[in-house]
């Protein structure tokens, strides 16, 4: 190619089933016959590399009129358009050579998705966009191992952690426009005060239903250091904790049944 071309018009001589999927370094599109191709991935570059899966083995050209039909895969089901992969990455995510790709339905009201392993290490992150009127975050991820990876769902600058988790795979794709993988978010609402806190910290929960609440708070090395559990009724609850930490910040894990909140707490 030589400028710039929409996914769309750049792969118009394919012949796309569901699921099928280009990808470059960073970015991905995937198809779907209700809306065509969707994802992070808008535009093919001239003179940057792309990697495209077909469910069906099928001869791939670019368009006459994009001058480039000789520039043909060398595998009909899985290859690389010629190039070189160019996208600059930042700094957090430079260090992993392999890459997943995910499509996922972020609840109502949230419109950032991030992806940490267990150590709070940050694997990918995106923003939701609206297709056909589901909340969809296309995200790529990426590692250099197979790890447990949690998902965080947030809004403006707060971001919380959920129960959803997935295994780090390399090239894998997870989910698809029709099939996304779902986060459910918590229903009851909580509020923690006061925060910053001195001794005696308060937790209200308005419970949708009667539960088991565990609260657990982590420090800063993603180390335990409180952990009880509460039986909360339907309703409005107040738990008063009184964990025997140092000063200094640290995150409150708040589970009832298999969701999660997830809040950053500050001790005097």
């Amino acid at each position: 190619m030589s400028k710039n071309i929409p996914v769309g018009d750049a792969l118009a001589n394919l012949s796309p089933n569901d699921g099928d999927f280009i990808k470059s370094q960073s970015l991905f599109a995937i198809y779907s016959p209700s809306t065509g191709w969707k994802g992070s991935l808008t535009y093919l570059k001239a003179g940057e590399g792309y990697m495209l899966k077909t469910s069906l083995a099928q001869k791939f050209t670019y368009p006459e009129y994009l001058n480039q039909a000789s520039n043909k895969m060398s595998n009909p089901n899985t290859g690389r358009i010629q190039g070189t992969d160019n996208e600059v990455l930042s700094n957090q995510y430079a260090q992993f050579p392999n890459t997943m790709s995910a499509i996922v339905k972020v609840p109502e009201g949230f419109e950032n998705l991030a992806f940490y392993n267990e150590t709070g290490q940050l694997r990918g992150n995106t923003t939701t966009e609206n297709v056909n009127g589901t909340n969809l975050a296309f995200v790529t991820i990426y590692g250099n191992q197979p790890e447990k990876l949690i998902a965080y769902i947030g809004s403006g600058k707060d971001i919380q952690a959920t129960k959803k988790s997935v295994s780090f795979s390399s090239d894998a794709i997870l989910g698809s426009i029709l099939d996304p993988i779902v986060i459910d978010w918590l229903e009851e609402k909580i509020s923690v005060s006061p925060n910053p806190f001195q001794n005696e910290l308060e937790i209200a929960i308005d419970a949708e239903e009667s539960s088991t609440a565990k609260i657990t708070i982590n420090n800063m090395l993603n180390q335990v250091v409180y952990n009880d559990s509460f039986e909360i009724h339907s309703g409005a609850n107040a738990l008063k904790i009184h964990p025997n930490i140092t000063s200094g910040i640290y995150i409150l894990r708040v589970e009832i049944a298999d969701k999660m909140v997830v809040q950053k707490i500050i001790k005097n």
